[in-house]
């Protein structure tokens, strides 16, 4: 049983005794009371949310949508459907709550990410083109996948339709035309992925990516030349000290007995120096030289 307050900020412990409330501890109380209510709140959203064990309503849009009811030919039955506005203005026919959210973000992020493309009543009319083609994909693809979800007026779950085996392997068949002509419009509104990368925006990176590996590429050569010309020097400082302070058998033992074997050696060296260069050169180099 929690113990009595009284008005004076003071109650009564479990033996009975009073004990005052300080104002930091009626401040947690208060947030950790409030806390609690708004778990209680979430708990009972997602409980509203649940239709029946753990299946959820599909994510439904802030702005309802037009809803008609109408006759499927096919079974007899009366289904609801739902109207969206296309970009040119027209309106498109959707099948259930989720292809109403499905098709809301799709339009958004056109319209978004390509806004300056689709200022011209054409472009505009390609792009409606080119969202149903892309509502008809994903259609195609969930049945091709054998289960789609039934649903009610109020869009909950009611269910799940199984898909033919055969209608199946016509979605297969047919899915591939789908894609191509998707591809089509894409390429007629210029937001086709070849265009994209031979933009100005596509050069950029390519140029920047190109400019990261050259300088990865040159950094290690360089890291590798000053080794081996720090090798170089050092051998060569050892053999001047042997060739001017030992005596002619210590200069034989090392090969630099006379003046003329000791410019050979350098000769050579400073050849395997230069073969450095030149293999970076023809094997890395040649790579990106005149794109950077």
């Amino acid at each position: 049983m929690p113990p009595k307050k009284n008005r004076d900020n003071y109650e009564y412990d479990e033996n009975g005794l009073p004990r005052r409330i300080m104002s930091d501890e009626i401040r947690k109380r208060e947030e950790a009371a409030d806390r609690e209510k708004k778990l209680q709140e979430n708990a009972k959203k997602r409980k509203r949310a649940r239709v029946s064990g753990d299946t959820k309503k599909p994510a439904k849009s802030k702005k309802p949508s037009t809803k008609s009811i109408v006759n499927d030919d096919s079974t007899g039955q009366n289904i609801t459907v739902y109207h969206e506005k296309l970009p040119h203005g027209g309106t498109i026919t959707l099948q259930n709550p989720e292809e109403v959210s499905y098709f809301r973000e799709l339009r958004k992020t056109y319209e978004e990410e390509y806004a300056t493309l689709l200022l011209k009543p054409n472009d505009k009319n390609r792009l409606s083109q080119l969202i149903g083609f892309e509502l008809m994909a994903h259609r195609l693809t969930q049945r091709m996948m054998g289960a789609v979800n039934t649903y009610d007026d109020d869009g909950n779950i009611t269910g799940i339709e199984r898909i033919d085996p055969v209608e199946m392997a016509n979605i297969s068949a047919m899915l591939p035309k789908v894609q191509d002509e998707i591809r089509k419009l894409e390429s007629a509104l210029k937001i086709d992925k070849r265009t994209r990368e031979g933009s100005g925006e596509g050069d950029i990176r390519n140029y920047m990516e190109t400019l990261k590996k050259a300088a990865i590429q040159y950094k290690v050569h360089l890291s590798k030349r000053y080794t081996a010309n720090d090798e170089f020097v050092n051998e060569l400082r050892w053999r001047m000290r042997v060739f001017t302070t030992a005596d002619q058998e210590d200069r034989a033992y090392h090969g630099i007995d006379t003046v003329e074997k000791l410019h050979e050696w350098v000769g050579q060296s400073l050849l395997e120096l230069e073969e450095i260069d030149k293999d970076f050169a023809v094997n890395k180099q040649s790579l990106w030289i005149g794109k950077v």
